[in-house]
C-alpha cells in the first residue's frame, strides 16, 4: 500500500532538541567530569541531554565556563570500536575532512571509562539539521566527496574496526521466511509491525526482486571506509553552511556504492519534503540525477538508487531479524519510514508512475 510520497518524517525536523537528565544519568555526568575532564571542561556546569526519536540519546550537551562540549556515554560492548572512532576523527580533522573530533580528557586519553561504560567528550557545534535547501545540497556534495577523498588516505591503524557485510542472500531469506511463515510469525511479533508488513508486502516483495538483480550485476566484496549513516540528523548547518557531519561512529568498512546512494537518498528526499508540492513531477528524477553525480560522481543515479535500496533493505531486515521477547525493536519508530523508502526509491527509478 503506497501512500503519498516523500512527506515530512521524523527527520525532517531541523532544530536540535535537548532535556532535563534524570538525576541518575546527571550524578554520572558529574562524577566523570570531575574524576577525568576537570581541567578541560572548568566549571560552572550546565547539563542538558540530547532528546527525541534517537535510540542513541545518552550524549549530553554541557556549557561550562570553558565553552560548550558533547560528552557521549558509550556502552561497553562498544568502547573498542568507539576507541578506534576517535583516533580516526582527529585524523580526519586534521586533515580538513568537515567531522566532529574528540578532545583527550585529564589523563590525554579520548576515552574514559567507569564501572559501567565509557565516555568521550566532543566540541559541541552551534547549528540546525541539514534541511535540504539548494545551497545546502551543493555544500553537502562537497563535503561528502573530501570525506571520501581523505578517507582513502586513512592509515591501518586508524581504520575503522567495525565491519558492515552486504549480504543478499541473508536479506532475501528474512523476509522469505516471513512471508512462507507468516501465520506464525505474526503471533510473536508486535502489531504495528504485522500491520505495516501486511499492509505493504507488495512494495517489500518488489524491492527484494529489485536488490537480487543489483547483486547479480554488481560485486559488493570490497569494502572501504565509509560514512553509512549521512541522513540529516546527521549534518549540521550553520547560516546555509555546512557546519560539521556527526556520527562518526558509522564510519565503518562497508561498500561505497549502497552508503554513498543511502546518502544521496536521504538527502535529497530532505530537499524534496520541504517543497510545497502534492505529488512529485518528472523533473524531480532530473534534480536527482544532478545532486547524484556531485555527490559521488564515480556511480550513475541508477546505480545510486539501486544501492539505497540495497542498504535500506539491509536496515529492515537488521529489524526483523532482531526483534526483542516481545516482537518488538528499539528501532521500530524508523521501520514504516524505511518502507516509505522503498516507494520512493522505486519512484526515482522510474520503476512506478
Amino acid at each position: 500500500m503506497q501512500g503519498p510520497l516523500f512527506r515530512p518524517d521524523l527527520f525532517s525536523r531541523r532544530l536540535p532538541s535537548y532535556t532535563e537528565p534524570d538525576e541518575i544519568a546527571l550524578q554520572s555526568v558529574k562524577e566523570i567530569i570531575a574524576h577525568d575532564y576537570r581541567s578541560v571542561i572548568g566549571q560552572n556546569l550546565r547539563i542538558s541531554q540530547t532528546s527525541g526519536n534517537n535510540v542513541n540519546s545518552r550524549n549530553f550537551r554541557i556549557a561550562s565556563s570553558r565553552g560548550q562540549f558533547v560528552l557521549k556515554h558509550i556502552p561497553q560492548a562498544g568502547l573498542r570500536d568507539h576507541e578506534s572512532t576517535c583516533h580516526l576523527s582527529a585524523f580526519l580533522n586534521s586533515r580538513g575532512a568537515a567531522v566532529v573530533y574528540p578532545e583527550k580528557n585529564d589523563k590525554r586519553e579520548f576515552v574514559s571509562r567507569d564501572e559501567q561504560a565509557g565516555w568521550s567528550l566532543w566540541p559541541f557545534f552551534e547549528g540546525d539539521y541539514f534541511s535540504g535547501g539548494e545551497q545546502e545540497l551543493r555544500g553537502i556534495a562537497d563535503a561528502v566527496q573530501g570525506l571520501s577523498k581523505h578517507l582513502s588516505t586513512v592509515p591501518a591503524d586508524a581504520s575503522p574496526t567495525r565491519r558492515v557485510e552486504v549480504n543478499v542472500s541473508d536479506m532475501v531469506a528474512t523476509i522469505r521466511n516471513i512471508d512462507s511463515s507468516w501465520n506464525d510469525w505474526v503471533k510473536t511479533v508486535d502489531e504495528t509491525m504485522v500491520r505495516l508488513v501486511a499492509d505493504n508486502r507488495p512494495v517489500i516483495l518488489k524491492a527484494l526482486s529489485g536488490i537480487e538483480t543489483t547483486a547479480a550485476k554488481y560485486e559488493f566484496s570490497q569494502l572501504l571506509p565509509v560514512h553509512y549513516d549521512l541522513h540529516p540528523h546527521n549534518i549540521l548547518v550553520k547560516e546555509g553552511h555546512i557546519a560539521a557531519i556527526l556520527d562518526t561512529d558509522s564510519i565503518v568498512m562497508y561498500a561505497p556504492m549502497p552508503s554513498l546512494g543511502f546518502a544521496a537518498f536521504k538527502l535529497f528526499r530532505q530537499h524534496v519534503a520541504h517543497l510545497e508540492s502534492e505529488e512529485p513531477g518528472p523533473e524531480l528524477r532530473e534534480d536527482f540525477e544532478r545532486f547524484s553525480n556531485q555527490l559521488a560522481p564515480e556511480y550513475s543515479a541508477q546505480e545510486m538508487l539501486e544501492g539505497a535500496r540495497i542498504e535500506v533493505m539491509r536496515r529492515m531486515c537488521d529489524i526483523l531479524g532482531n526483534l526483542d521477547t516481545d516482537g518488538k525493536s528499539v528501532w521500530g519508530h524508523v521501520f514504516g519510514i524505511h518502507l516509505s523508502a522503498l516507494s520512493e526509491i522505486s519512484w526515482l527509478l522510474g520503476e512506478s508512475s
